[in-house]
């Protein structure tokens, strides 16, 4: 095989349940790899010291490989002897112990009794060498993008191992291949796939029979579970089998879904390793009970690969959350697991509904949404709708997260950011004009009942009419920046009201302008219903000029000793300074601040 990407393996031990199945191979410590090995000698025919590198070289490159590996031979250790101890500067192994703690006697563990033999030669060995602790460098790839610049890769890193004195098992070590096993893994020049053995071990296994038969299935693939896209939802009809005091019963659902997983693993995914400087494109997907995810990139050629896949189960209180929410667990989830990704690349978010646009639509955010938000807001995230993106990846993601038959999802609006499954928006404006000045109010009532109040200073004096315009438009342009597309609309202004209703002529020429504006901002929001709010349906509460009284006020963010916390929903106490016949009051801080006019019904008394 010629490449131009090669690999340099030394390979890890692999745990094996009984010492004496283990293949010769292994037991040799022969490097096990794709391409063909070729042995050569770095000794003498009376000392040998054999070593591997892959049999598809030319002359002339197996000649560079030969010198390297005479030059650095004091790098490889053939037998313990050859082991130096470890500088206490490169690593210290100590057992911690709490003083003051009494040491608790363990159980006894016992071997069975063929391998004691094997285990006293092992330590007779080790006795024989001087020491007891061995240290080889393991789970090592040295890896070339350019087939001729690989002689100096490894150059480098033999020059750091004879640096600090560390030595690798040769009889474990295969140079110079264009593939070959890595932590049960296939790694060549397209990508990493799953080792064959890994697979077949899944595709043979028979179903299982009792809990303990489906944990080990459970294991077997939670070992390649970033192979296999959204894994977390076709074993979900094993979840039921997992719970305590739940007979074991497979059954059809259970059946059908062992025939998925072993289908989709007889043709099984190529994973690539990240491009520096490119940016990663992110799929979520949530479904009824788990959320999933597909990490990818394209290549040079355009062409999109898959890095990474990742899926899990709901918990129970995850199951109660909205369809948005879902897809903003999932983000989350995303970045939880694989934050290094998102560090050092910019992410390009494809996705059914903008989760991102949830959070900035949302001008209050519980306890949940605000933490998840404080998480994604430090990387460099662009939304691209799934509608505008084509192509077989994903094409496959979208197959592997089939939406619930009773989620219903529409596209009526070409480019909708949000959906959402919930009443409108509630906004009450009012205004009022005196021979001082004139004031503001706007009030939106969400629907998880929460209260904004907004309060602003008209600096004109005008009547109360216009005054009456301006909380409107106020209140309408905060909408639209809020995206509230879905909003009822209250007024106590008859003719503001009856005026926009169409009941109405607008005959003043100073309202006109402020009819037409608040006309083309209700045409913005699209759904934005006017209604008459009258005072016989409210229930003012009166104060009195010089009272305390604390005002409602809308949460926001605050950093306090490096933690972020939200404010208290009261503020104050302010000292009521002017009352007005509408029910408004004016308020004055200790501090001097003044605040509102402000609906008495966003008050309560202070008590101090």
């Amino acid at each position: 095989m010629a490449s131009c990407h090669h690999i340099t393996i030394s390979d890890p031990e692999e745990e094996e349940e009984d010492a004496d199945d283990a293949p010769p191979e292994l037991e040799q410590g022969v490097k096990n790899t794709v391409d063909e090995l070729k042995e050569i000698n770095l000794g003498t025919n009376d000392d040998p010291r054999p070593i591997y590198i892959s049999s598809c070289m030319t002359p002339e490159e197996e000649k560079e490989y030969v010198d390297l590996l005479l030059e650095f031979r004091d790098v490889f250790a053939w037998n313990y002897s050859e082991m130096p101890s470890l500088d206490p500067r490169v690593a210290v192994h100590n057992l911690s112990v709490k003083r003051g703690i009494k040491p608790v006697k363990q159980t006894q563990r016992r071997f069975r009794p063929e391998l004691i033999p094997l285990i006293e030669n092992e330590i007779n060995r080790l006795i024989e060498a001087g020491f007891i602790r061995e240290c080889y460098v393991d789970d090592l790839v040295v890896k070339s993008k350019k087939r001729e610049d690989h002689i100096q890769d490894l150059r480098k890193v033999f020059q750091r191992l004879r640096r600090y004195q560390l030595k690798m098992n040769p009889l474990k070590c295969a140079f110079g291949v264009t593939s070959g096993k890595f932590l049960g893994f296939i790694v060549h020049q397209r990508g990493i796939e799953v080792d064959r053995s890994k697979i077949d071990a899944i595709v043979n296994m028979p179903e299982p029979r009792n809990i303990h038969e489906l944990k080990s299935l459970q294991g077997k693939l939670a070992y390649i579970r970033r192979f296999i896209s959204n894994l977390a939802g076709r074993c979900q009809p094993f979840s039921r089998l997992m719970k305590k005091w739940v007979p074991f019963e497979w059954d059809e659902s259970c059946r059908n879904a062992f025939t998925s997983i072993k289908m989709y693993l007889m043709n099984p995914p190529v994973l690539a390793a990240p491009i520096s400087g490119k940016p990663l494109i992110l799929y979520i997907f949530a479904q009824e009970r788990s959320v999933g995810a597909l990490l990818a990139q394209e290549n040079d050629e355009g062409k999109e690969n898959a890095l990474y896949y990742l899926s899990r189960m709901m918990t129970s209180n995850e199951l109660n959350y909205s369809p948005i929410e879902k897809l903003c667990l999932a983000l989350i989830f995303v970045i939880q697991k694989l934050k290094h990704y998102f560090q050092t690349h910019t992410i390009r978010l494809i996705s059914k509904s903008n989760p991102i646009k949830y959070f900035m639509a949302k001008p209050v955010l519980s306890d949940r949404l605000a933490r998840w938000y404080l998480q994604f807001q430090q990387f460099e995230i662009i939304y691209v709708p799934a509608k505008a993106v084509k192509g077989q990846i994903l094409a496959d993601f979208l197959a592997d997260h089939p939406l619930p038959a009773e989620w219903e999802l529409t596209d009526e609006l070409p480019d909708e950011e949000v959906f959402m499954v919930e009443s409108p928006w509630s906004m009450y404006f009012d205004g009022a004009a005196h021979r001082d000045g004139a004031g503001a109010g706007i009030i939106f009532h969400t629907p998880e009942a929460n209260i904004l109040p907004y309060s602003f200073t008209l600096t004109r004096r005008c009547s109360n009419n216009v005054a009456e315009y301006q909380a409107l438009i106020l209140g309408l342009e905060t909408a639209v920046d809020m995206k509230q597309l879905h909003l009822r609309v209250y007024g106590d202004s008859k003719l503001v009201v009856n005026q926009l209703l169409g009941v109405y002529d607008v005959k003043k020429p100073e309202l006109i302008p402020y009819y037409k504006y608040a006309r083309q901002l209700m045409g913005y929001l699209g759904d934005a219903r006017l209604s008459k709010a009258f005072n016989k349906h409210v229930r003012p509460r009166s104060f009195q000029i010089g009272e305390l009284v604390l005002a409602v006020r809308r949460p926001i963010i605050l950093t306090h000793g490096g933690q972020r916390k939200f404010t208290p929903k009261w503020d104050g106490p302010y000292v009521i300074r002017e009352v007005y016949t509408n029910g408004s009051y004016k308020l004055v801080a200790e501090d001097g601040l003044r605040v509102g006019p402000i609906n008495g019904k966003y008050l309560k008394r202070y008590y101090a």
